[in-house]
């Protein structure tokens, strides 16, 4: 699967790096619905189980970034903070105690590649945010999942959310009522179809673009 803000890159980090290597990480457990906190040390967080969601904090207002799950990778930002979703357990490595870990080429070019990555899908969020209205937001929104994730059905293309019409509000930077009547719209139209808890069907692929037209 191609990355994007619901699935972004992973590796394996256990086939990468020597039993050494990994000694030098901390094992650290979450309960659903637990909140980490950025510190003041710089650390690389790998997760080994379990589901996230990390959210970019502004006065009282809640952006969510992405979702983190299996063997993905990041260094938090101080106004930052993740949120667990699920049971999990998180590597973290103090960067400035054990740079040697990054002499490993093969772990060395993974995590840049992964940034590189994680960069690629801010640099979108950003441009949405400053560019695009709500309605644009959303449609680009369902458009890239459709694309790194939809399955072709004979009805069209399926997709799976993976998160609630109040959690794509937050994660597009809209109002969940703007969300919720758009949907609904789009519904209406029979350009989107529900099948289930957060799928749904693109019917009219054509018409859904026209709405960045």
């Amino acid at each position: 699967m191609k990355f994007c803000r619901i699935k972004i890159d992973s590796f394996d980090i256990e086939k990468i790096l020597s039993k050494e290597d990994l000694s030098k990480f901390v094992k650290m457990h979450f309960k659903k619905g637990e909140i980490f906190y950025p510190e003041e040390k710089t650390k690389l967080l790998i997760f080994k189980e379990g589901e996230a969601k990390v959210s970019f904090l502004y006065e009282d207002k809640e952006f969510i970034l992405y979702f983190l799950s299996k063997n993905n990778i990041y260094v938090m930002h101080p106004e930052s903070i993740i949120e667990f979703l699920s049971d999990s357990v998180v590597l973290s490595l103090d960067v400035t105690k054990h740079p040697a870990v990054f002499d490993n080429p093969m772990f060395c070019n993974s995590v840049l590649n992964s940034f590189r990555n994680i960069m690629m899908v801010e640099k979108d969020i950003i441009k949405g945010l400053v560019f695009e209205n709500c309605k644009r937001r959303i449609i680009s929104f369902l458009l890239e999942i459709a694309k790194k994730s939809g399955k072709k059905t004979d009805e069209g293309i399926e997709i799976d959310l993976s998160l609630s019409i109040k959690d794509l509000a937050t994660f597009i930077g809209s109002q969940r009522q703007t969300t919720s009547k758009f949907f609904n719209q789009l519904i209406k139209e029979k350009i989107l179809k529900k099948i289930g808890k957060d799928k749904y069907i693109i019917i009219d692929m054509k018409k859904l673009k026209n709405y960045l037209q």
